[in-house]
């Protein structure tokens, strides 16, 4: 059997914290979104429509950037 372990540095518990923060100090609206995608698939809280729902979110946080971040 082949196993990949993957080290972030942080425990797993602790990775969606990491990622908050991470999105909260993000200046760049397009980054904000991708990074609050990946926690949202990343913690997976419904049992259905968490595809639909982080890609709704994406879209918010695209939209909070400002008019700019949609006309690049």
């Amino acid at each position: 059997m082949l196993c990949i372990r993957l080290d972030f540095g942080v425990g797993p518990r602790r990775i969606p914290q990491c990622l908050f923060n991470l999105i909260e100090a993000e200046p760049e609206p397009s980054v904000r979104a991708v990074l609050g995608h990946c926690l949202f698939g990343y913690i997976h809280p419904y049992s259905d429509g968490n595809g639909r729902k982080a890609r709704f979110l994406m879209n918010v946080l695209l939209a909070s950037g400002g008019p700019d971040c949609n006309s690049r």
